[in-house]
C-alpha cells in the first residue's frame, strides 16, 4: 500500500510520513540526528506542536492496528526529536502485553508501570532517566496476569496528573488497538493519538476498524503517521497533506535535493556508465 492507497482509504487524517532508514538502531534520532529519516520525525513534531499548541503538557498516544507496524520505534524516536527540542519529555511504556520499549533503551524492566500499580514500587523509582538529555522512560515492567484491570485503576490516573506536573511532552506507546481492550481505555488520558500505518506492511483490511471508530464518532483526535517509506520505484510519492513541510521523503531521495543537510545520507551512486564516459572528459 503506498501513500496514494492511504489517503483514499483513510478516513483519519494524515499527520505526516516517516522515511525508511537502514541504521542498524531503534534509537534513530538520538543516535542519527543528521539523517533524513530524523528529519521526518522533526516534521512530525512540528505538526503536533501546532496541533496541541494550548496544552501546557502535551500528552501523546501511539498505537497501531496490528503488532510490527514500529508504535514503539515512533514513540521512542519522537520522544527524542522532543527532547532534542529542550522539551523535558517521558516516554510511557503502557504495552504491558508485549513491553519493548525497556529493551529499546538498555534498561531493566524488572521495575515499571505494573509493579508501580500493584504498589511494589514507587512511582520515583520506575521514572528512569536515560542516557540522553531531557529525555526520560518509564518501562512496562513485568508482564502482569492482568493488564487491562491494571490500566483501569485510579492510580493510573493519578500516575498521569503527577507526569504533567513534571514533564512538557509525556508519549504513550500503546498496545495496537486493533488487538486488544486497554488502548480504548487510554483514550481518556491523551490530547493526540497517534495511529501508525506501515509501509509494505499493514494490508488495507486492518483499516476497516479505525475508520469505524472514526465514522462513529468513538474516537476522537486521531491522526495517521505513514511509517516506513521507501522510495523509489514508479509509485508517486507525495506527502505533507496537512501540515508543513519535510514529509516528500522519497522524492527528495530520488532527486538528491536533500544533499548537504542531511550529511548521514548515502550520496547516490553514480552509474557505471558515467563514470566510463568520465574517463574521456579533458
Amino acid at each position: 500500500m503506498d501513500q496514494i492507497q492511504l489517503k483514499n482509504l483513510l478516513r483519519i487524517p494524515m499527520l505526516g510520513t516517516i522515511g525508511y532508514s537502514d541504521k542498524n538502531t531503534n534509537l534513530l534520532v538520538a543516535e542519527h540526528p543528521r539523517s533524513l529519516a530524523s528529519e521526518s520525525f522533526r516534521s512530525l513534531r512540528s505538526a503536533l506542536f501546532y496541533i496541541a499548541s494550548e496544552k501546557k503538557c502535551k500528552k501523546i498516544l501511539v498505537t497501531s492496528s496490528i503488532s510490527g507496524e514500529g508504535k514503539t520505534y515512533i514513540s521512542l524516536n519522537l520522544a527524542s526529536a522532543m527532547a532534542l527540542s529542550g522539551k523535558k519529555t517521558c516516554i510511557i511504556g503502557l504495552d504491558l502485553r508485549k513491553p519493548k520499549l525497556a529493551k529499546y533503551l538498555g534498561v531493566s524492566n524488572k521495575k515499571g508501570l505494573s509493579t508501580f500499580l500493584v504498589d511494589k514500587d514507587s512511582a520515583d523509582e520506575i521514572i528512569l532517566k536515560t542516557q540522553y538529555e531531557n529525555l526520560y522512560a518509564v518501562p512496562s515492567g513485568a508482564v502482569p496476569p492482568n493488564p487491562a484491570e491494571l490500566l483501569l485503576k485510579d492510580k493510573m490516573a493519578e500516575f498521569l496528573e503527577q507526569l504533567e506536573q513534571e514533564f512538557d511532552i509525556i508519549i504513550m506507546d500503546c498496545p495496537p488497538v486493533g488487538l486488544v481492550s486497554e488502548t480504548m481505555d487510554l483514550l481518556r488520558f491523551s490530547d493526540v493519538n497517534l495511529y501508525i500505518v506501515r509501509h509494505d506492511f499493514t494490508h488495507k483490511n486492518h483499516l476497516l476498524m479505525i475508520n469505524d471508530l472514526y465514522s462513529n464518532d468513538q474516537v476522537r483526535n486521531f491522526y495517521a503517521v505513514f511509517n516506513g517509506l521507501k522510495g523509489g520505484g514508479d509509485t508517486y510519492d507525495f506527502g505533507g497533506y496537512n501540515y508543513g513541510y519535510g514529509y516528500n521523503y522519497s522524492y527528495m531521495m530520488k532527486n538528491s535535493y536533500g544533499d548537504g543537510y542531511y550529511s548521514e545520507e548515502k550520496k547516490f551512486k553514480t552509474s557505471w556508465l558515467e563514470k566510463f564516459l568520465s574517463k574521456f572528459k579533458a
